[in-house]
């Protein structure tokens, strides 16, 4: 990554940002090939689900994440560059995909480290019991509201966790934000309390 000597507050015009991009996009144009550009400002304290929210589009994918314990959180909405894989060989295809792509990346600001890379990862419902199935499958005839009720009453946090976030997904692509939001609070709570290191995905950011 080339982290690039300007001060991003001190050149906060339309006209610096539209000199920047320009400079950016000859290069890409010289590299032939795309070029990641990073942009950090550090601000005040914020709740980045609050700004998720204000954004919302159902339409475009979202991402929020949080670890109060270790003190982040992160949110993200839209995508301007993904990668699919699948193999054995996936995760080492994915991390060459990442190491290219931050090897002719350019970055300006004061926390280049906010640069982030966000993974789906699929992997099978060996761990839904047939009960558990059967409920959430009852309960998806009746609608969001009842699948969270549901969910909640769900013992094994990973498959509460995955069954909210499978639901918040579902309310964000109805065009729900406020109902998919809620839900995903729902999904984060579980997620903390169970010292889940878990990813959630809202309209399946990569």
């Amino acid at each position: 990554m080339t982290i690039l000597p300007i001060d991003p507050v001190a050149n906060a015009s339309p006209e610096a940002l539209n000199g920047f991009l320009s400079e950016c996009r000859d290069a890409a144009a010289q590299a032939g090939r795309p070029i990641l550009v990073s942009i950090t400002i550090e601000v005040g304290d914020l709740d980045p689900l609050a700004i998720l929210e204000s954004i919302f589009e159902p339409d475009e994918r979202h991402f929020y994440a949080e670890r109060p314990s270790e003190g982040w959180a992160i949110a993200g909405a839209e995508s301007v560059l993904g990668f699919s894989t699948s193999g054995p060989g996936r995760f080492a295809a994915c991390q060459r995909f990442i190491d290219e792509a931050l090897g002719s990346a350019i970055a300006v600001g004061d926390l280049p480290s906010a640069t982030r890379f966000l993974h789906k990862v699929e992997v099978k419902d060996e761990r839904v019991d047939l009960q558990t199935q059967i409920a959430v499958a009852q309960a998806q005839q009746e609608g969001p509201d009842a699948v969270v009720r549901t969910a909640l009453k769900i013992s094994d946090p990973w498959v509460k966790i995955r069954v909210l976030r499978d639901t918040a997904n579902q309310q964000s692509e109805a065009g729900d934000s406020n109902g998919a939001i809620t839900t995903l609070r729902l999904a984060i709570e579980a997620a903390n309390r169970a010292h889940e290191r878990t990813v959630l995905l809202l309209h399946d950011m990569a």
